[in-house]
């Protein structure tokens, strides 16, 4: 298990947003993905972020195909699809799939944080490879709380 912490990742987004250059939109993936796009939605200086649901995991289990809802309707030619990782690819692969049928006009990139090489879909921007679990600072520190 591989702890992802809050420096590693604002060095992380800087980079990723050099990566992704400009766009007009930047669309969050969520759960896993919301914290990260906002971020990087201010590192790029967009103003239009929006989410999209995509349910894989329940707890640590795959729970079959990807359940997609609430599908942005998008007014702009280049937005950039964020999440944390691409872990099979499912989930990466149906959002885009959603996202273009429901928008056809717009290019879609898509980025993640983390990226696992045995994934059916590959992100066009990442930074890093993943090799076993991680956990994201977001979710562990929330969690590991004495008060609640």
């Amino acid at each position: 298990m591989r702890y992802y912490s809050y420096e590693e990742f604002v060095k992380d987004i800087k980079e990723l947003s050099k990566r992704v250059g400009e766009c007009d939109a930047v669309v969050a993936i969520a759960r896993g993905g919301l914290t990260a796009a906002h971020m990087l939605a201010e590192a790029l200086d967009v103003r239009d972020i929006y989410a999209i649901r995509a349910q894989s995991y329940q707890e640590r289990q795959k729970v079959g195909r990807p359940i997609i809802g609430e599908i942005p309707k998008l007014d702009a030619k280049r937005v950039v699809v964020v999440d944390d990782i691409v872990d099979s690819g499912e989930t990466m692969r149906e959002v885009m799939a959603a996202l273009s049928s429901q928008n056809p006009k717009t290019r879609f990139v898509s980025a993640a944080l983390f990226y696992k090489s045995t994934a059916c879909y590959r992100p066009d921007h990442w930074l890093k490879k993943a090799d076993e679990w991680i956990e994201f600072f977001w979710t562990k520190d929330v969690n590991d709380t004495h008060d609640r």
